[in-house]
């Protein structure tokens, strides 16, 4: 049967049409799945094992006179949110005293979180891993209100809103920065005002980045390398923190949780309190006890993840 050219012409057009609705709905399910399967993001982030998503950051006293102690912690594999514990204190020391009042802030991230580490003045440091690019942001936190009901004497915590959120450290896979992979542990350092140790995922390397008071991103420097001290890569220590030992100055140690007396720690100290390394050395037991860096009494502050005491 012939059509008339109108008919061919209509045809064409539904047959057309038909082609690129088909096209376009390809289209939007390819980039839905590439935007929300968080599985290949994760495949992209280096293999982001589960057992870096648990809890991270630390203790740290963001006003002692106060006695709010904050915690970060990293929720679960995959999910990209990260917590923050407000606790106010009562009681005598730092390490024996009763919580009189709690509460959690939750911040969605747009990244996957793989580390979180309070620095002083309220700051909170977050890293993660963001397709082929690993950042790491500066936040700014207040510390909450404390409010006392005058009727009953209960104590409550207000948190505030986040104040500010800055980019300190970006890379990506094609730059010799991207081949480090994702920050994995930070320490703050307690000497600079701007500066943590960094543990990255792909080496086995300490880094310490520093960032200027302007928005500008921040440097990297070697701080401590494997070439030097093996046992960074033999050990692939899992367990960081650092404090103000009152004897021995600002004390950064890195460890296998809870195997202190099995694999010795490597401990960098800053003793004269100037933001610069001057020791660094490994430590067992017994050399911990001479230092008596595992007497809580000796700290006048102290943070860290897996203590391995």
């Amino acid at each position: 049967m012939n059509h008339s050219p109108i008919a061919r012409s209509w045809r064409t057009r539904a047959l057309v049409l038909l082609c690129l609705t088909t096209l376009l709905a390809l289209i939007r399910h390819n980039t839905s799945s590439a935007l929300t399967n968080p599985q290949d993001e994760t495949e992209v982030c280096s293999q982001v094992r589960a057992d870096l998503f648990r809890a991270a950051g630390a203790f740290s006293y963001l006003h002692p006179q106060s006695d709010v102690i904050a915690t970060a912690r990293i929720s679960g594999h995959n999910q990209r949110r990260v917590e923050v514990d407000w606790q106010l204190y009562s009681g005598d020391g730092f390490w024996m005293r009763d919580i009189r009042a709690f509460e959690t802030q939750t911040f969605a991230v747009r990244y996957i979180p793989t580390a979180a580490e309070f620095l002083n003045g309220g700051f909170l440091a977050v890293a993660g891993c963001l397709g082929d690019t690993n950042v790491i942001e500066l936040w700014e936190l207040p510390v909450p209100k404390v409010q006392q009901d005058p009727a009953t004497g209960e104590v409550q915590l207000t948190p505030g809103a986040r104040k500010s959120v800055r980019l300190i450290y970006r890379s990506s896979t094609g730059s010799s920065e991207g081949t480090r992979g994702f920050a994995r542990r930070m320490i703050w350092n307690r000497g600079k005002p701007r500066a943590l140790f960094c543990l990255f995922s792909e080496t086995s390397d300490i880094f310490e980045v520093t960032w200027p008071e302007t928005l500008a991103l921040g440097t990297t420097t070697v701080i401590v390398s494997k070439s030097d001290y093996p046992e960074l890569a033999i050990n692939n220590y899992d367990s960081v923190h650092g404090g103000d030992h009152v004897s021995e100055g600002f004390v950064y140690q890195l460890a296998r949780a809870g195997s202190l007396d099995l694999v010795p720690s490597l401990v960098m100290i800053d003793a004269n309190r100037d933001g610069v390394i001057d020791i660094i050395t490994l430590l067992d037991a017994a050399g911990y006890d001479a230092l008596e860096l595992r007497d809580v009494s000796r700290w006048s502050e102290y943070a860290g993840l897996d203590t391995p005491w």
